[in-house]
């Protein structure tokens, strides 16, 4: 007897604790499960008793409207078999009604034969003592155990339970409803199709009845145990709204004729029924359409609207270019675009041998836009350079006309595409005279060394024959003529019939010197041998002496 005593002070806080998590249950009643007897000798030795025991505990607890006891308070209070063993007098059932409000206790056993496991229930009212719910089941397979103590503690509920259970009927008018208890959606409700709720446990229930464009319905109902309760709710429609938006917003709204507002605006209040809309903004074409209002329901209107159209003509030169507008290929110039969206547009022009062009134009509502765009010639690039100061250069295209006339050096000079000429000049020195090709996009590079004029020289002898020698270096025969002759000091060396004459002269380029040579000596000491020469030799053939 004390360790029932014992007992019901330990659990108490348990079963209080679960009925605060359970304080919205219609009808939650207490259980305890005792653990399970093993009945026969294969039982004995498996066990299963226990652990059916526990997965029922488990499962009234998860599935089922019972505030499960909790076991292991048992256990620590008293050994099972002693608790098993224990009489359940009518002293002790008020005792468990009284202190743990202990409504029920589950109790079974299992039995092994062959290959089957047989689980009988027994729910035993601690009020009465008396066998309220007897069930059993039979597992073929023990993988399908936790299944079958599933639908057991699910079917020992709906036995116990269905003394208080009721039925509710619901038809809402004028439309369908969707049906709400204790804020749980259980269904959809018409005039022509009621819904029927079964097995409803007893109780107070919170119904809430929904439908687009009518007021709620909401109302408390009771429900009683082995009765059926039949509910005809009536909807109110609401009133409609319509909602308009525009882009661009501002645009004014005329509703049925009647300035109403502008865009955004919602309008609240309107009956049922189709209004004609117009929706107006300066630089854009009007809308109109038909809107259908239903009660309480928003009707969203989001117009786009459009701008009045531009043009625009386009023209190039030289002609026939081809126009890309935005990066698509419209043509060949001259065009002209009608109907065009007003906006920011990217012209792009383009012709063989010449440099694309691009430019933004912006088109304005109902506004014409002309364009016309020189193109100019491909470019590439000229770099000129020369190893002499000063150095002047011309550059004439295929028709001899002055394109360029400047300095050297030169450097990356942008020059359209074509034939040229060049001519790099510089005092005293010889010009040099090129073609060349510009290509698009590539650089020609001249690397220029101009060769220096030679001067001349004239030379002042009284005696125009001999040998001429400059630098000690034989040249020809003179005979007075005028010599060209390279820049610098020179040594000339003239040797005639009657002896030599020398000298030295500074020659500057492109410029004429003069040297004033003496004549050369005519000394007995230098003249007479030759002459003696020759009239021995005259003596020598005439007389035979050869």
């Amino acid at each position: 007897m004390k360790y029932i005593i014992l007992l019901f002070f330990v659990l108490a806080n348990s079963i209080w604790a679960q009925e605060g998590l359970n304080h919205l249950r219609k009808r939650t009643p207490t259980i305890g499960v005792l653990t399970f007897q093993d009945n026969n000798p294969i039982a004995q030795k498996t066990g299963y008793g226990s652990s059916i025991a526990s997965m029922l505990q488990t499962h009234l607890r998860n599935e089922t409207n019972f505030i499960v006891l909790e076991r292991s308070d048992l256990n620590r209070v008293l050994e099972e078999q002693a608790l098993e063993k224990m009489e359940i007098t009518q002293a002790n059932r008020e005792k468990l009604q009284k202190l743990l409000k202990v409504e029920v206790l589950l109790a079974g056993s299992v039995s092994e034969l062959g290959d089957v496991i047989q689980i009988d229930c027994r729910l035993i009212s601690m009020k009465t003592g008396k066998v309220v719910v007897a069930e059993f089941v039979e597992v073929q397979d023990v993988r399908e155990l936790r299944n079958s103590v599933s639908k057991l503690a699910r079917t020992i509920e709906l036995k116990y339970l269905r003394q208080w259970m009721g039925n509710l009927s619901i038809n809402t008018a004028p439309v369908e409803g969707e049906v709400y208890l204790d804020g749980t959606f259980v269904g959809k409700s018409s005039g022509k199709k009621a819904l029927k709720i079964s097995k409803l446990l007893v109780g107070e229930y919170q119904l809430r009845v929904i439908a687009g464009g009518y007021q709620e319905n909401n109302q408390k109902i009771k429900i009683e145990a082995k009765s059926s309760l039949d509910l005809n709710v009536i909807l109110n429609s609401l009133p409609g709204k319509l909602k308009v938006v525009s882009n661009p917003i501002g645009a004014s709204i005329v509703l049925n004729g009647k300035n109403v507002g502008q865009t955004p605006m919602t309008l609240k209040n309107l009956k049922e029924g189709r209004y004609n809309l117009e929706l107006a903004l300066k630089n854009f074409l009007p809308r109109k359409k038909k809107v259908l209002v239903r009660p309480g329901q928003i009707t969203d209107v989001n117009e786009a609207l459009e701008v009045i159209p531009g043009s625009l003509s386009i023209e190039s030169l030289p002609r026939k270019s081809l126009v890309y507008l935005d990066g698509k290929k419209l043509g060949v110039a001259p065009l002209v675009l009608d109907n065009l969206k007003p906006g920011s547009y990217q012209l792009k022009f383009t012709m063989a041998k010449y440099e694309n062009k691009e430019v933004r134009i912006v088109v304005k509502p109902g506004q014409k836009v002309e364009v016309l765009e020189t193109l100019g010639k491909q470019k590439g690039q000229l770099t000129v350079v020369s190893q002499q100061h000063d150095t002047k250069i011309k550059i004439l295209n295929y028709k001899d006309s002055l394109v360029y006339q400047g300095s050297l050096p030169l450097h990356k000079y942008n020059i359209p595409i074509g034939f040229y000429k060049t001519e790099i000049s510089k005092q005293q020195y010889f010009s040099k005279n090129s073609k060349l090709q510009v290509k698009a996009n590539k650089e020609i590079r001249l690397d220029i060394n101009l060769k220096k004029k030679p001067g001349t020289l004239e030379l002042l002898l009284a005696e125009k024959g001999g040998d001429l020698y400059v630098d000690g270096e034989y040249i020809g025969k003179y005979r007075g003529q005028t010599l060209t002759i390279p820049e610098g000091e020179h040594k000339i060396f003239v040797q005639t019939s009657f002896g030599h004459v020398s000298g030295s002269v500074s020659v500057e380029a492109d410029k004429l010197a003069k040297l004033d040579m003496e004549p050369p000596s005519r000394s007995p000491s230098k003249w007479w041998i030759p002459s003696a020469t020759l009239v021995l030799l005259m003596s020598l053939i005439l007389t035979g002496g050869f």
